[in-house]
């Protein structure tokens, strides 16, 4: 059976719920100070996919803000409380709007306040429903971002409890999958030794190392760019490159079984040619977008890459979702394996 003393602990999807509260102030208090500039100003975006979806987020909204409490409850911090660390640093807005949450939260639990009975209630609920492998994601908004003056980016965004299952998987399967990747993979890794993940700054002092050792040798850089992969990255070969990492990693069957069924449903949830590029006909969905839409790469190509029935395969993964950049690195790690293994010249 999944260990659940380590994964979807209470405490854990607690912490993403507030992490949710905290971004939604901040998303609420960023339209109020927007809105001084005028409706020419700030343009809302509002996608409109199908009842369904509307229902899921209409219905998530409704519980989440009956499992927390009233923003004018908080516990007011103190001015010592606002800052951090042997330095004193000043918190952020965020940082400090999560802290008084976590005391509001504290507080109203020995009060035993409804709220704090009912979010007690639903994440319990929510748990019961990941461990049975009953839990599945929906079918995300696409949000429509502008690109350049010709294209849209399709970018997708998901009711508040999946974005909290999702937090939490990626997490767990970061934890496992992470030590498997290449040394000279730094994007979407989880914190080494030092309690910091890799950056592009590690990248670029690595390069500078690189030279200064060859100091006075011919150097040769090869520089390339994956077109749209995460919209045309074939689902079977996620499931391929998932299996092959976790049947290297030592946990339990039931664990795998777990986590196999949350990120095989974060794929079923999602399709580019069926969830975004059926909007490029939906007249109502692009208005606003000016000549905008979403560009997919040539049918040659893709017949080239995965035959002439590539209609009927699923491809593409969310852009925006928690797990769309682990995805990149578990189907990019046999690239970083051949990029790191020596050539031999004869």
């Amino acid at each position: 059976m999944a260990n659940r003393n380590e994964y979807f602990t209470i405490k854990t999807l607690q912490s993403s719920l507030i992490a949710q509260r905290v971004k939604q102030a901040k998303r609420q208090h960023d339209m109020e100070i927007l809105a001084g500039y005028g409706p020419n100003k700030l343009q809302l975006v509002k996608s409109n996919r199908g009842t369904i979806i509307d229902i899921r987020f209409s219905e998530d909204i409704r519980i989440f803000k009956k499992t927390m409490p009233s923003r004018r409850t908080w516990v007011h911090l103190s001015e010592k409380h606002r800052y951090q660390g042997p330095d004193k640093l000043r918190l952020t807005s965020i940082d400090q709007n999560k802290k008084a949450l976590e005391l509001t939260l504290l507080r109203d639990k020995e009060q035993a306040l409804p709220y704090m009975q009912l979010q007690e209630q639903v994440l319990k609920g929510l748990r019961k429903q990941i461990f049975k492998c009953k839990y599945e994601f929906s079918h995300p908004k696409i949000n429509k971002a502008f690109k350049n003056k010709s294209e849209l980016r399709p970018v997708c965004s998901f009711p508040i409890f999946d974005n909290i299952v999702l937090k939490e998987c990626n997490r767990v399967l970061s934890t496992w999958f992470d030590p498997l990747f290449c040394d000279s993979s730094y994007a979407f890794r989880m914190k080494g030794k030092g309690g910091k993940s890799p950056t592009h700054h590690d990248t670029i002092y690595k390069i500078l190392n690189y030279i200064q050792s060859n100091n006075g040798q011919q150097i040769y850089v090869a520089e390339c760019d994956l077109r749209k992969f995460y919209d045309t990255i074939n689902h079977k070969i996620i499931e391929n490159a998932f299996n092959h990492f976790l049947d290297q990693v030592d946990k339990s069957n039931c664990e795998k079984k777990l986590l196999r069924h949350l990120f095989f449903s974060y794929l079923r949830c999602y399709d580019y040619q069926r969830s975004v590029g059926e909007l490029n006909y939906d007249s109502a969905y692009l208005a606003g977008a000016g000549e905008r839409t979403f560009h997919w790469i040539d049918e040659d190509l893709m017949v080239e890459t995965y035959g002439a029935g590539y209609k009927e395969e699923r491809i593409g993964v969310p852009q925006g979702g928690a797990l769309s950049g682990l995805i990149a690195n578990i189907v990019l790690h046999a690239i970083d394996s051949k990029l790191e293994t020596p050539l031999s010249i004869s």
